[in-house]
């Protein structure tokens, strides 16, 4: 049997690039420019993850076999999604009927075993339990599940819980209370605008223990990597400004439309041209270095126009760095700080350690901690 490791270096092998890549006013009180419930349900938004960084892992419920033919043309009497059902759906969905995110479901199975599932993203899935903080999904990371202990917010990734570096603003904003998150999302949409206009909603998604990927040089053949971040937050939706003087959430259509979204195909004539996919990443037109042949002793390049990663989008970003204020008291102190899961594929298989050490500036009377190392472990020790 694979241990987590094994489990790891398969993953990292099928997907080689690494993941790359938080009281309501009187003024607020009044929106009129909300879109129609049938709006909001009807678009669709992008995709603008990374995570490296996740971003988020989408989860697919593998525990739902689609039927066979020969059962979808059994009696019509029978409900054929009686036949698509688990014993966590019929169990959990006796305990609880009509479940919402976020919801926990815990029963003896047939051999006695304790099972704790957790419902996300309209599934039931099998959970960890953690004595501070509760359950926690094992199969991916939960954008919205965040729990607040002391000073400080947790996050729940694989079956653990750490520390939070960036949590979503919704959490922590007292504009939230009492709005759904649709109402919160357009607080911030420009009251002037023109038609076409494209502005994030004021929802987040947070990602953290990412290595956020800022820039990819390409170096004599090799493609070398600048990282700035370890936790960022990007916009959970975007919105057009149409028309009728409304916004609404943006379409396929939109971004089918608007060339900064369309396949980069580089030439001579667009270098220095910047584009956007939807991935949350910008990229320019240069020239770049391709390797066309190498012997023992030499290696052959050429150059031609091709798509170079120079910056990504996000709403807030910020290296993971200690709590505790750097002055002339622990001036040359070191501390080793945990950024959280690192993620290859589909699984997290290291976490990302950051060394720190204080430095004091006895002349101008400051401090501050700066990067002096960094190295990965295995997520499973």
């Amino acid at each position: 049997m694979f241990n987590g490791n094994h489990v790891c270096a398969i993953a990292a092998m099928a997907a080689i690039s690494m993941i790359s890549f938080t009281a309501c006013s009187d003024e607020n009180s009044d929106i009129t420019n909300v879109p129609e419930e049938s709006e909001l349900s009807s678009s669709s938004t992008p995709s603008v993850e990374a995570e490296s960084s996740s971003s988020e892992l989408v989860l697919s419920s593998s525990s739902a076999p689609s039927s066979s033919s020969e059962e979808s043309s059994s009696s019509s009497e029978e409900d054929p999604s009686e036949s698509e059902l688990t014993e966590a759906d019929v169990k959990c969905g006796a305990i609880k009927p009509n479940p919402v995110d976020g919801d926990e479901c815990s029963y003896k199975d047939d051999d006695g075993y304790l099972r704790n599932f957790m419902y996300v993203h309209d599934a039931w899935w099998e959970s960890k339990v953690d004595s501070t903080f509760g359950m926690c999904p094992t199969n991916a990371i939960n954008s919205r599940l965040y729990k607040k202990s002391g000073a400080d917010y947790y996050y729940c990734a694989w079956g653990k819980w750490f520390r939070a570096v960036m949590v979503p603003q919704q959490f922590t904003d007292p504009r939230k209370e009492g709005l759904s998150d649709e109402e919160y999302d357009v607080l911030d949409l420009p009251k002037n605008a023109s038609v076409g206009d494209r502005a994030e909603g004021a929802l987040e998604r947070c990602v953290n223990g990412a290595s956020l990927i800022v820039r990819e040089r390409f170096d004599y053949g090799v493609v070398r990597v600048e990282t700035q971040a370890s936790a960022y937050c990007v916009a959970e939706n975007h919105y057009r400004y149409r028309s009728n003087g409304t916004w609404t959430l943006e379409t396929d259509e939109d971004l089918q439309n608007d060339s900064r979204f369309q396949e980069i195909e580089c030439t001579e004539g667009n270098l220095g041209a910047e584009y956007e996919l939807g991935d949350g990443k910008i990229y320019r037109c240069e020239n770049v270095s391709v390797t066309d042949f190498c012997n023992k002793n030499t290696c052959k390049y050429s150059w031609k126009p091709g798509a170079v990663v120079v910056d990504v989008r996000y709403k807030r970003s910020t290296l993971a760095s200690p709590t505790e204020a750097c002055n002339e008291s622990n001036d040359g102190e070191k501390v080793t700080i945990d950024a959280g899961p690192i993620v290859s594929g589909d699984l997290p298989c290291y976490k990302r350690l950051l060394d720190y050490q204080c430095k004091y500036d006895s002349e101008n009377s400051s401090g501050k901690w700066e990067v002096v190392g960094e190295k990965n472990v295995s997520f499973y020790d």
